[in-house]
């Protein structure tokens, strides 16, 4: 089996484009992955659901939660202080984090 994806860590300054998301997702049940261009004099989105997939499930885990046999594994790389609730001693990121500097 092989997966391909691409990496682009993004630091917002607040999360209001999250919650407009998650709130329209809650209502709706589905939201559209689009192709689009960014830059000047480039339109976003370029297709008008021409080439769009739309998905019916998202799947939100906190990256604390996430171990070495799930395929989101792949998404924290470059993370090098992760959020772990006080408290939490086998959190599966630390595992993750510990293959990825021995390789």
């Amino acid at each position: 089996m092989l997966i391909v994806f691409r990496l682009n860590d993004m630091t917002p300054a607040n999360d209001a484009n999250l919650s407009r998301f998650l709130e329209l997702y809650r209502k709706s049940g589905r939201y559209r992955l689009s192709p689009g261009l960014m830059g000047p004099g480039y339109p976003v989105p370029i297709d008008e659901g021409i080439l769009s997939i739309e998905k019916r499930y998202l799947r939100i885990v906190p990256a604390w939660k996430i171990g070495l046999d799930d395929p989101a594994c792949g998404a924290l790389q470059g993370i090098d202080e992760p959020f772990i609730p006080n408290g939490e001693t086998a959190a599966p990121i630390l595992e993750v984090l510990k293959r990825f500097r021995s390789s």
